[in-house]
Protein backbone atom coordinates (compact mmCIF):
# COMPACT_ATOMS: atom_id res chain seq x y z
CA UNK A 1 0.00 0.00 0.00
CA UNK A 2 1.43 3.33 -1.28
CA UNK A 3 0.67 5.70 1.78
CA UNK A 4 1.52 8.87 -0.57
CA UNK A 5 -1.66 7.55 -2.97
CA UNK A 6 -4.01 7.73 0.17
CA UNK A 7 -3.38 10.56 1.39
CA UNK A 8 -3.94 11.99 -1.70
CA UNK A 9 -7.46 10.78 -1.79
CA UNK A 10 -8.44 11.33 1.82
CA UNK A 11 -10.87 13.78 2.45
CA UNK A 12 -11.14 14.98 6.06
CA UNK A 13 -14.54 15.44 7.84
CA UNK A 14 -14.73 17.83 10.77
CA UNK A 15 -17.30 15.52 12.80
CA UNK A 16 -18.42 11.61 12.08
CA UNK A 17 -21.48 10.20 13.80
CA UNK A 18 -20.62 6.70 15.43
CA UNK A 19 -22.73 3.81 17.27
CA UNK A 20 -25.00 5.40 19.64
CA UNK A 21 -24.35 8.85 18.00
CA UNK A 22 -21.46 9.48 19.47
CA UNK A 23 -19.77 12.55 18.07
CA UNK A 24 -16.02 11.71 16.59
CA UNK A 25 -14.41 14.63 15.02
CA UNK A 26 -10.81 15.37 12.83
CA UNK A 27 -11.39 12.07 10.80
CA UNK A 28 -9.95 11.25 7.71
CA UNK A 29 -11.52 9.06 5.11
CA UNK A 30 -11.34 8.00 1.41
CA UNK A 31 -14.59 9.02 -0.30
CA UNK A 32 -16.44 6.51 -2.15
CA UNK A 33 -18.49 7.17 -5.20
CA UNK A 34 -20.33 3.63 -5.45
CA UNK A 35 -20.17 0.11 -4.18
CA UNK A 36 -19.39 -1.80 -7.66
CA UNK A 37 -19.13 -5.16 -6.72
CA UNK A 38 -18.56 -8.05 -4.45
CA UNK A 39 -17.62 -11.65 -3.97
CA UNK A 40 -16.18 -14.03 -1.89
CA UNK A 41 -12.95 -15.57 -1.65
CA UNK A 42 -12.53 -19.01 -3.00
CA UNK A 43 -12.19 -20.46 0.90
CA UNK A 44 -15.09 -18.37 1.60
CA UNK A 45 -13.58 -17.04 4.75
CA UNK A 46 -13.40 -13.54 3.16
CA UNK A 47 -15.92 -11.22 0.82
CA UNK A 48 -14.12 -9.05 -1.23
CA UNK A 49 -15.85 -5.91 -1.51
CA UNK A 50 -15.11 -3.68 -4.42
CA UNK A 51 -15.42 0.27 -4.33
CA UNK A 52 -15.00 3.50 -7.04
CA UNK A 53 -13.79 6.26 -5.05
CA UNK A 54 -14.32 9.95 -6.01
CA UNK A 55 -11.18 9.86 -8.10
CA UNK A 56 -12.46 7.09 -10.17
CA UNK A 57 -9.86 4.38 -8.72
CA UNK A 58 -11.03 1.03 -7.51
CA UNK A 59 -10.48 -0.01 -4.16
CA UNK A 60 -11.29 -3.66 -3.00
CA UNK A 61 -11.52 -4.49 0.85
CA UNK A 62 -11.54 -7.68 2.27
CA UNK A 63 -13.93 -8.50 4.88
CA UNK A 64 -13.53 -11.62 7.01
CA UNK A 65 -16.73 -13.60 6.88
CA UNK A 66 -17.47 -13.30 11.33
CA UNK A 67 -17.69 -9.33 10.46
CA UNK A 68 -20.09 -10.31 7.56
CA UNK A 69 -23.45 -9.82 10.03
CA UNK A 70 -21.82 -6.57 11.69
CA UNK A 71 -21.40 -4.83 8.16
CA UNK A 72 -24.92 -5.31 7.16
CA UNK A 73 -25.70 -3.89 10.91
CA UNK A 74 -23.14 -0.92 10.39
CA UNK A 75 -24.89 -0.11 7.28
CA UNK A 76 -28.11 -0.22 8.53
CA UNK A 77 -27.17 1.43 11.67
CA UNK A 78 -26.05 4.52 9.22
CA UNK A 79 -29.10 4.30 7.15
CA UNK A 80 -31.35 5.22 10.41
CA UNK A 81 -28.58 7.51 11.74
CA UNK A 82 -28.75 9.16 7.84
CA UNK A 83 -32.21 9.75 7.90
CA UNK A 84 -32.79 11.00 11.43
CA UNK A 85 -29.84 13.69 10.19
CA UNK A 86 -31.63 14.93 6.96
CA UNK A 87 -35.07 14.42 8.56
CA UNK A 88 -36.06 11.80 5.96
CA UNK A 89 -40.39 10.82 6.64
CA UNK A 90 -40.48 7.91 8.24
CA UNK A 91 -43.55 6.32 6.49
CA UNK A 92 -40.96 6.36 3.68
CA UNK A 93 -38.67 3.50 3.61
CA UNK A 94 -35.86 2.41 1.61
CA UNK A 95 -36.26 -1.25 1.42
CA UNK A 96 -35.73 -4.21 -0.29
CA UNK A 97 -37.85 -6.14 -2.18
CA UNK A 98 -38.62 -9.30 -0.92
CA UNK A 99 -38.43 -12.36 -3.57
CA UNK A 100 -39.18 -15.44 -1.14
CA UNK A 101 -39.51 -15.79 2.98
CA UNK A 102 -38.84 -18.90 5.35
CA UNK A 103 -40.15 -18.96 8.78
CA UNK A 104 -38.36 -21.82 11.03
CA UNK A 105 -37.76 -23.08 14.24
CA UNK A 106 -34.38 -23.15 16.64
CA UNK A 107 -34.59 -25.51 18.37
CA UNK A 108 -31.65 -24.66 20.51
CA UNK A 109 -33.00 -21.09 21.70
CA UNK A 110 -36.43 -21.84 21.26
CA UNK A 111 -37.25 -19.26 18.76
CA UNK A 112 -38.28 -18.31 15.32
CA UNK A 113 -36.28 -17.78 12.84
CA UNK A 114 -37.27 -15.45 9.67
CA UNK A 115 -35.34 -15.79 6.63
CA UNK A 116 -35.75 -13.53 3.83
CA UNK A 117 -34.16 -13.82 0.33
CA UNK A 118 -33.93 -10.64 -1.78
CA UNK A 119 -31.69 -8.59 -3.58
CA UNK A 120 -28.85 -10.23 -5.83
CA UNK A 121 -29.93 -13.53 -4.07
CA UNK A 122 -28.38 -12.50 -0.37
CA UNK A 123 -30.53 -13.90 2.52
CA UNK A 124 -30.71 -12.36 6.12
CA UNK A 125 -32.05 -14.42 9.21
CA UNK A 126 -33.85 -12.19 12.25
CA UNK A 127 -34.37 -14.55 15.23
CA UNK A 128 -37.43 -13.18 16.47
CA UNK A 129 -38.37 -12.72 20.11
CA UNK A 130 -40.88 -14.43 22.00
CA UNK A 131 -44.16 -12.77 21.29
CA UNK A 132 -43.33 -11.57 17.78
CA UNK A 133 -44.49 -14.18 15.96
CA UNK A 134 -47.83 -13.65 17.36
CA UNK A 135 -47.51 -10.29 17.11
CA UNK A 136 -46.71 -10.35 13.27
CA UNK A 137 -49.68 -12.68 12.91
CA UNK A 138 -51.85 -10.61 14.23
CA UNK A 139 -50.82 -7.67 12.42
CA UNK A 140 -50.83 -9.47 8.98
CA UNK A 141 -54.30 -11.01 9.72
CA UNK A 142 -55.35 -6.53 10.36
CA UNK A 143 -53.78 -5.88 7.11
CA UNK A 144 -55.78 -8.66 4.39
CA UNK A 145 -58.91 -7.69 6.52
CA UNK A 146 -59.34 -10.53 8.53
CA UNK A 147 -59.33 -10.61 12.39
CA UNK A 148 -58.09 -12.94 14.87
CA UNK A 149 -60.58 -16.08 15.15
CA UNK A 150 -62.33 -15.81 18.27
CA UNK A 151 -63.53 -18.85 20.46
CA UNK A 152 -67.17 -18.76 19.83
CA UNK A 153 -69.99 -17.80 22.87
CA UNK A 154 -70.88 -20.26 24.66
CA UNK A 155 -74.76 -20.92 24.50
CA UNK A 156 -77.12 -20.86 27.51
Amino acid sequence: MNPTYYQRTLVHYDTILLMGYRKMTNILAIPINEISGAMVTEDGQKMLLKFVQANGNDLILAIPRDQFLNFVDMAALSQKQSDDILKIDPNIKSAFHVKWWELGFDKTTKTAVLTLTFGAGGKLSFRLSENMPKDILETLQAYVGNTVPQKPDVLN
